[in-house]
């Protein structure tokens, strides 16, 4: 089988949906779930736009536009993704030459005003199109957009009822969990702690794009608060600038500090060297980096509004959008044990792999159905 992924970001860029992919695609190879994976995503300074097919099965096309892995200035977003746009329609082209068996399409190219939408009308005569949704960003006007897929991959329980709310979507969604591989604990990652000169300071982590709809804002005005009561943990911001203004604010509270992105390796490193990971995003489908904090047996604030999180492990579900709720909350939990309870084992490679193999075995045998009716 061959699978023709389009993904905003792909490693080695830094983010969610390019470690997922990385993820996704070495463990359906490995696998033999497929011989043949074709990567079209954005460009990096310094990479070529095109690696053919290696030894692994990997072809990569950068074709876009660097935008969604950068920090750019609004005029200059603008314009690439226009640009973008304009090369969705070398898409049709892409799945005639390639002759993919799936493709299979990150549903954040269809959050904003876009020119994907007929293009996945036309490739979707002439094979099967999966949409995977992995937040719940897209309005639920927006949602007919979908209606152009043969099958949509949910990545958690809330997208799942948010894809539902349009009626005629629901047959065609799968409930798929994120992948997330088995982590062993790192806690004596010296190199890694001596380089941000973090080896003799205790720190609370925050990880994912430094915007106002991570909750950064929740989570300054937490952090004073803790200040204010005597604790002395930094605050260790990692990631993506997005707004340059709400880093500067940062920054200007004592005690805290931002390494910018890192690479994938050295915030796990970070993060199991944490007292506590912590997310207070208003806009999360399932977060990769609570996830992984729970994976690495460290302590976690999840974002509210998750399902699972709520379920299992509810005393670690943020509490409030109130700072002097989320700062005693913070308090209770690092004066306990950790007792996470959150069953990480139904993210496991095999467990979730083979839910992929059933999806793309299914409409590939519904759309052969139409095709020779």
């Amino acid at each position: 089988m061959h699978i023709l992924i389009i993904t905003p970001i792909f490693f080695p860029t830094i983010g969610g949906a390019a470690t997922y992919y990385d993820l996704l695609i070495h463990g359906l190879l490995s696998g033999g779930v497929v011989k043949r994976i074709t990567v079209v995503t954005e460009r990096m300074s310094g990479l070529p736009n095109y690696e053919p097919c290696d030894a692994r099965g990997i072809e990569l096309i950068r074709l876009f536009p660097h935008r969604a892995g950068g920090r750019l200035n609004k005029l200059s977003q603008y314009f690439r993704y226009g640009i973008q746009n304009l090369l969705y329609g070398f898409i049709p082209y892409l799945v005639r030459s390639r002759r993919p068996d799936v493709v299979l399409i990150h549903s954040s190219f269809h959050n904003y005003f876009n020119l994907l939408t007929p293009v996945v009308r036309y490739i979707s005569k002439m094979v099967p199109v999966i949409s995977d949704v992995r937040d719940h960003q897209l309005t639920v006007g927006r949602l007919k957009q979908l209606e152009n897929y043969h099958a949509l991959i949910a990545c958690s329980l809330n997208v799942l009822g948010h894809l539902n709310q349009r009626e005629s979507l629901i047959g065609r969604t799968e409930y798929i969990p994120v992948l997330q591989e088995n982590l062993e604990p790192r806690k004596y990652a010296l190199q890694t702690l001596e380089k941000y000169s973090l080896n003799q300071v205790p720190y609370l982590l925050f990880a994912g794009l430094i915007k106002s709809g991570k909750g950064i804002d929740l989570l300054l005005r937490t952090y004073e608060l803790l200040i204010s009561r005597g604790w002395g943990e930094k605050l260790v911001l990692v990631g993506l600038t997005k707004e340059l203004k709400l880093l500067e604010r940062a920054l200007a509270i004592p005690g805290v500090r931002s390494l910018g992105p890192v690479s994938r390796d050295e915030l796990l490193d970070l993060m199991s060297c944490s007292r506590m990971a912590i997310n207070l995003s208003g806009s999360e489908g399932m977060p990769r980096t609570s996830l992984e904090a729970i994976a690495l047996g460290v302590r976690v604030i999840t974002p509210s509004g998750i399902p699972e999180f709520e379920r299992y492990c509810p005393d670690y579900v943020a509490c409030s959008s109130n700072p002097e709720l989320v700062a005693s909350q913070i308090e209770n939990l690092l004066s306990k044990p950790m007792q996470n309870e959150y069953p990480i084992d139904q993210h496991a490679t095999d467990a979730v792999l083979i839910q992929y193999e059933r999806l793309f075995e299914k409409v590939c045998s519904e759309f052969r159905y139409r095709v020779d009716k």
